[in-house]
């Protein structure tokens, strides 16, 4: 990477820290990465928009987030012409691939190379289920004074690369909450043995929403995002 687009993808992440704050101070607590309802492992119900359409406001995008219709997903027609925009905070200026993502019905995403992070393999296991143990979750808004072993040992937001291949379903067999998530030094094949198959063409991502942890998919899309869950949580849906 350049000095001068290292220099600027740092300040992104200074950037997104400072409207994370503003956000909590503003609201009480920090956005949720998807809003459900839904009964037991049975979702009838999400809200598709992610962290990054939740913290426009604070990034002086105020206009963009006043055109959103959060009732929608961010893959309705209402809200295409948000969902296509690039937000240049969103974006590294090294990323080869910086403009929007074409789909099938001539509509675009915007891209991010910044993922919020959702837990270390375990992020949702239903309605009932334990929470996680990162800082966002789905239907989970944390408050800043919730961090107990301290703000700087927290992973909030990371740097990820932009149009990727995914691999999904890889998270671990069994883990049902944080009680049982691999230890760090699991034989990866034995704690996650479909991690090991061929990346397919990903038709996956986030629009101002990215939320990311080794059981979620690359981000793509900004604003709303592809839900990443436990195997005990449901399967299908936008976050």
């Amino acid at each position: 990477m350049r000095p001068p687009a290292a220099s600027k993808c740092i300040n992104n992440l200074k950037q997104l820290g400072l409207g994370l704050a503003n956000y909590e101070s503003g609201m009480g607590a920090l956005p949720p990465v998807v809003v459900m309802s839904g009964s037991g492992s049975t979702v009838t119900w999400w809200g598709a928009w992610s962290i990054h359409g939740r913290i426009l406001p604070s990034l002086e995008q105020g206009p963009m987030f006043n055109a959103i219709n959060f009732t929608l997903s961010y893959g309705t027609p209402d809200n295409s012409t948000v969902a296509g925009a690039h937000v240049a905070v969103f974006v590294c200026p090294s990323e080869i691939k910086p403009e929007p993502r074409p789909r099938a019905d001539g509509s675009r995403f915007g891209v991010t190379n910044y993922g919020f992070a959702m837990g270390d393999w375990y992020v949702w296991g239903g309605f009932n289920g334990p929470e996680n143990r990162s800082a966002f979750g789905p239907n989970r808004s944390r408050k800043l004074s919730d961090f107990t072993d301290g703000l700087s040992n927290t992973v909030v937001v990371a740097e990820v690369k932009a149009y990727q291949s995914q691999v999904s379903g890889c998270r671990p067999s069994g883990v049902t909450g944080p009680a049982n998530i691999p230890p760090p030094n699991a034989d990866p094949l034995a704690a996650a043995p479909r991690s090991t198959r061929a990346a397919a063409p990903s038709a996956l991502a986030a629009t101002p929403s990215g939320s990311k942890g080794p059981s979620t998919n690359p981000v793509l899309r900004p604003l709303g995002r592809q839900t990443s869950r436990s195997p005990a949580a449901p399967t299908g849906g936008l976050t």
